[in-house]
């Protein structure tokens, strides 16, 4: 039967997880964002020459897939390195046990590819009149900024 501090220790190592899980998911949110906002042009461009929105998604998502894979690989390397520390914290389970290793880097994949699919499909929903109004000049004021500084503040 396990401790009280065996259960504290399982009940703080499953909360930090669920919160790297989190930041992890928000990063790669903001990542792609980036990188579709940064592409906007030539995904608009891309659409306009006759791409279908579902090639735009597999485009983005194919990014997001590398980006996971690194961070998985990465990710891995790290907790085997630790593995011999976290033996300490957890009870049970081998901290090599390898259906635990399969079972979290598959949530993980998971988590990523939902959190990929929001930029993907805004950016699928790019049009050539978005880019062209981004691409147009701003409109002149008659009435300058200098103008208003100097009638105002003086």
């Amino acid at each position: 039967m396990a401790s009280v501090y065996e259960l504290n220790n399982t009940v703080l190592l499953v909360l930090f997880a669920v919160i790297a899980l989190c930041l992890a998911s928000m990063g790669l949110y903001g990542v792609l964002s980036q990188l579709v906002s940064a592409r906007r042009r030539e995904i608009g461009v891309r659409i306009a020459l006759g791409a279908r929105p579902s090639q735009i998604v597999a485009s983005i998502t194919a990014q997001a897939a590398s980006v996971t894979g690194i961070g998985i690989a990465a990710g891995l390397a790290g907790a085997l390195a630790l593995a011999r520390f976290m033996s300490t914290l957890v009870f049970d389970i081998p901290a090599r046990d390898p259906l635990t290793y399969a079972i979290v880097l598959l949530l993980v994949a998971c988590v990523a590819a939902i959190t990929a699919l929001v930029p993907a499909c805004r950016a699928a929903r790019v049009t050539i009149h978005h880019v062209a109004a981004r691409l147009s000049p701003p409109r002149r004021c008659a009435i300058s900024r200098q103008f208003l500084v100097e009638s105002f503040f003086v």
